[in-house]
């Protein structure tokens, strides 16, 4: 069996084939994940695969294309078959060079999954999941789903009517699947990194980050991107925040440069490298409502301020968002309301530790391995 690896050099991609197979896997049924894009989509599959590989369930393989799982997942010594596909164009002459992508994706996959004699298909969302999710369909191959959002990607919606089953996070999300199809869906939750531990006291945390390990600490994220309008408020507002006596752990993200100094009891990076730690370390979070985000922070009990991307495909981060607040773990700001209402609430839910102690005791949830759920719904 050939396995594809892949190699980018600038704009250029080449794979290489190789013909070696560990010989542990040999006799293990194959998974084949579609994943990717963003880390919300593809760190729930790698969380999977991850238990699957362990436990020696299954040898999953990955299809993708040339975004950031095309470096990470080689990395993590997985087999990864590349994609020609590209985001679906806005604009009409373009279109036709899509479909085009699309086709030779689709054939790539169904190749794939008749090599890899795959007894399963994988899709996590987003339109890198369309090609493998009709090649499954169409080659009788079982189709699952996961969904970490609480509504339906429209890629996933478009593959629902062919999928055995569709693995969801929020009770919500059933109002966004078509009635005939309810009875697929499965609600086992958003399967997270495995490093992640509620137990990290936080005195120690803070000390990681070269804090005080007694003084409140609030976290602010915006991806790995960032978020200019979350990292344009938060420097307006440092001063006054340290004034408070509260430190901050500030990851600004890769497109993001404070353009003042910081003051004393501020910690700035690109990346967390150490996010356990920082979620240990906080008292509040402020960032995004992707899915992942939503489920790291409930799992880690971090009462939040949730300002979703207003531009996300299906307005997917505002009923994340909305889901967390109506649950009492977060309250959401809109991001036109960043300027007038986030000092406000910052200020309320630092002077007001009873009512975060309320959200982290509503944040406590059933800490099942999610991952060996949906390993076992899908191989069994």
């Amino acid at each position: 069996m050939d396995y594809v690896q892949v190699k980018q050099e600038g704009n250029k991609i080449s794979t290489s084939k190789k013909t070696s197979r560990p010989s542990s896997g040999e006799e293990l049924p194959v998974v084949l994940f579609a994943a990717g894009g963003t880390g919300g989509h593809l760190f729930p599959a790698i969380a999977v695969a991850d238990y699957m590989r362990d436990k020696q369930l299954a040898r999953p393989v990955f299809i993708g294309t040339s975004r950031m799982e095309s470096e990470l997942i080689p990395k993590l010594g997985y087999p990864f078959t590349l994609m020609p596909l590209t985001p679906p164009p806005r604009s009409v002459p373009k279109i036709f060079n899509w479909f085009f992508r699309f086709i030779r994706s689709y054939t790539k996959s169904r190749r794939l999954i008749k090599d890899e004699s795959a007894i399963a298909v994988v899709c996590v969302g987003a339109y890198i999941g369309l090609p493998p999710g009709f090649a499954a369909a169409f080659s009788g191959t079982p189709l699952y789903l996961m969904e970490s959002n609480v509504n339906l990607g429209k890629a996933n919606l478009k593959l629902s009517s062919y999928a055995e089953k569709i693995i969801t996070t929020y009770s919500e999300t059933q109002d966004y699947v078509p009635k005939a199809l309810r009875n697929k869906i499965e609600m086992l939750g958003n399967p997270l990194r495995s490093n992640l531990d509620p137990q990290i006291p936080m005195s120690r945390a803070r000390s990681t980050f070269n804090l005080d390990p007694e003084k409140p600490t609030i976290l602010i994220m915006g991806g790995s991107l960032g978020a200019l309008s979350i990292n344009n408020a938060i420097s307006k507002l440092l001063d006054s925040i340290t004034d408070k006596g509260w430190q901050v752990i500030w990851q600004t993200g890769k497109n993001y440069q404070p353009t003042r100094s910081l003051p004393p009891g501020v910690i700035s990076s690109e990346f967390l490298d150490d996010m356990p730690s920082a979620y240990a370390a906080s008292d509040l979070a402020i960032c995004r409502s992707g899915a992942t985000t939503c489920s790291e922070l409930k799992l880690m009990g971090i009462p939040s301020i949730l300002i979703p991307l207003p531009t996300a495909g299906s307005g997917e981060q505002k009923l994340n968002a909305k889901s967390m607040e109506k649950q009492g773990l977060a309250v959401m700001i809109e991001e036109v309301d960043i300027d007038t209402r986030l000092a406000e609430v910052i200020t309320e839910l630092m002077n007001n530790k009873a009512k975060r102690i309320a959200m982290k005791a509503e944040a406590v949830t059933d800490k099942k391995n999610i991952a060996k759920a949906i390993s076992e719904l899908i191989l069994n």
